[in-house]
């Protein structure tokens, strides 16, 4: 008797995500503001250098709608270690002193 193994259905990006087409930076953004949100300063800078290294990378055959969405990836991510600066400042600034 053969036991075969069934892939898992595959469920439409909306209803794995809640978010239609979500991209992968989209996603790891909604997380590192929710680490944000908690004060987890170490799991918001992790999540922030993945965000780095997918703004990093250059596109083959980029047209102009992507390029413009790099641009606008590459603020947000500014903004981003602008948010982990306030908050490491904020924590260091809330941490009493020995």
């Amino acid at each position: 008797m053969e036991i075969r193994m069934q892939d898992p259905p595959s469920l439409p990006p909306q209803a794995e995500t809640g978010y239609p087409e979500a991209r992968l930076s989209d996603l790891l953004m909604l997380a590192f503001e929710k680490a944000c949100d908690q004060r987890d300063l170490e799991v918001a800078t992790h999540l922030l250098d993945v965000l780095d290294l997918l703004a990093a990378r250059i596109p083959q055959g980029v047209d102009r709608a992507q390029h413009d969405s790099q641009k606008r990836r590459l603020v947000t991510n500014v903004a981003a270690h602008e948010r982990v600066w306030r908050l490491r400042n904020d924590i260091a600034v809330r941490k009493p002193n020995p």
